[in-house]
């Protein structure tokens, strides 16, 4: 229950075309993982959002729309001899903060994901903001340019056009300033631009710190609407460290009330896991604490 990963196992990464596989590949590896240890009881999944909840499915998956064919309830709810629990990846990650982490339990709390989308998940009080479909809190489709980018979603101008991984990929590749940018992953370029950064790079400075600008503008957005206590910033952007952190604090310190700001503390997220996928663990966690007398047979 303390979030300790006692093993970790990366699938290749997922293309539009390889959907179905990694399915497959999920559904072998994890049906495996359960012959092996008879101690597990449950399963959590941590996916993509806007998810809604009770339908089974994501309504957007940036750059990647063929996952909005998967029903995530039919091919996981009864598939394994567990109950599978399945939530948005940032709700997951403030879950994942909200159990595990050692530095301070915090019941208002925002855990600001900045990987490949944009995502937010909210503790209010010490209760998860669902919304009444389970897709509250998309601030990554929160509007910050009215006439700026189009967004798979419909919408122009999104928070993630601006800041995901997906976007300083973009960027790098249109700047041409890593040579074998466009046939990485987004997590190997962004790592890449961050050791530019470190070196001095001009170029790959101007964009981290433009992207930093924007998830600034998005800081400022959550302490206006949810006013928390504690803003944590996490997934493949964060890794941008302290530069990333005091641009955002810097923007975020100007934007918004003096009393607001001084009673919010802006952090990187110090998990020593991934915190989606410890989020995956702190939902099923969660399930388990809530009801844990649906993972035993008591007849």
């Amino acid at each position: 229950l303390s979030g300790t990963a006692l093993s970790i196992e990366d699938l290749p990464t997922v293309s539009e075309d390889t959907i179905p596989q990694t399915i497959a590949a999920i559904h072998t590896k994890v049906g495996a993982l359960l012959d092996a240890d008879p101690a597990i009881i449950a399963i959590g999944m941590a996916v993509p959002g806007p998810y809604l909840r009770e339908a089974g499915y994501t309504t957007v998956v940036s750059s990647m729309q063929g996952w909005r064919t998967i029903n995530f309830l039919d091919e996981f709810d009864t598939a394994f001899r567990v109950p599978v629990f399945v939530e948005q990846d940032a709700r997951a990650g403030v879950l994942a903060q909200h159990l595990f982490s050692d530095d301070g339990h915090c019941n208002n709390l925002a855990y600001y994901l900045l990987g490949e989308g944009v995502g937010l998940g909210v503790i209010d009080h010490g209760k998860l903001i669902n919304g009444a479909q389970g897709t509250a809190t998309e601030l990554g489709h929160t509007s910050v340019d009215v006439n700026g980018l189009p967004c798979d979603c419909g919408n122009v101008g999104c928070l993630e056009r601006y800041c995901s991984a997906n976007a300083i990929h973009e960027r790098i590749n249109a700047a041409g300033i890593i040579a074998d940018s466009p046939l990485m992953t987004h997590r190997q370029a962004c790592n890449a631009l961050f050791g530019l950064v470190c070196d001095g790079d001009r170029q790959a400075t101007a964009i981290l710190d433009e992207a930093s600008r924007y998830i600034a503008y998005g800081c400022v957005t959550i302490c206006n609407m949810f006013n928390p206590e504690r803003i944590i910033l996490g997934d493949i952007v964060s890794g941008a460290g302290q530069r990333l952190l005091d641009i955002v604090r810097d923007i975020t310190s100007r934007r918004v009330s003096a009393e607001v700001i001084e009673a919010t503390d802006i952090r990187l997220s110090q998990l020593p896991a991934d915190a989606t996928v410890a989020g995956a663990a702190a939902v099923a966690i969660t399930q388990f604490l809530t009801t844990p007398s649906r993972f035993f047979d008591i007849s």
